[in-house]
């Protein structure tokens, strides 16, 4: 049995309320939609969803390959997600701010490209401008998730209408308490609320 883009569909509603949006996380990990994704975004936008993508990793590293099949997705994608690293290796830039402009150039121009920048924050280019939010200062414990942990806390803004500098703050936030707790703990909303006063 193969997994396709209508399988994913068809678990979603045909028509998106007003700020609803799909994360599709660790692309290169399902084979089974790898050519689907332009497919699979298009269709979620059609029905108004706002997308957002964190590729991940591509365990065959990036090749020019790689960085053509995703250009595919780029034109249907909202908000993409990467960190630090990845931003590099899907941009083949020489520095950061350099590749997520020229990553952010190539989205719908509805969100932005985010990157994740661990101790030193997170950023996120637009067409016209970017801006940097500082990391917290935080023992760390373990950083696993602190990206997927990242992107809880920046898309929840974002569902909030809290505007693009609370959205990087509300990530920071949560990532930074989620790698520094054992047992792992995530702000509530309190928390949250409070957290762009600490910035």
């Amino acid at each position: 049995m193969r997994l396709s883009a209508q399988d994913v569909l068809s678990q979603l509603p045909a028509q998106a309320s007003s700020g609803d949006i799909v994360l599709l996380c660790g692309t290169f990990l399902c084979l089974q939609l790898y050519d689907d994704y332009p497919q699979l975004l298009a269709e979620l936008q059609q029905r108004g969803f706002i997308t957002a993508v964190d590729t991940g990793w591509p365990p065959q590293g990036w090749s020019d390959e790689v960085r053509a099949q995703i250009a595919r997705w780029l034109p249907q994608c909202d908000w993409l997600l990467l960190n630090e690293v990845e931003a590099l290796g899907l941009s083949a830039a020489d520095n950061l701010h350099t590749g997520a402009h020229q990553l952010a150039q190539r989205l719908s121009g509805r969100g932005g490209c985010v990157v994740k920048c661990g101790a030193q924050g997170a950023g996120c280019w637009q067409r016209q401008h970017s801006l940097h939010q500082p990391g917290r200062a935080v023992a760390v414990v373990d950083t696993i998730g602190a990206g997927d942990s990242f992107n809880a806390g920046f898309l929840t803004a974002l569902l909030h209408q809290q505007d693009l500098a609370t959205a990087l703050q509300w990530g920071i936030a949560v990532a930074s308490l989620a790698i520094s707790t054992q047992p792992r703990r995530y702000p509530d909303w309190q928390q949250l609320q409070l957290c762009a006063q600490e910035f």
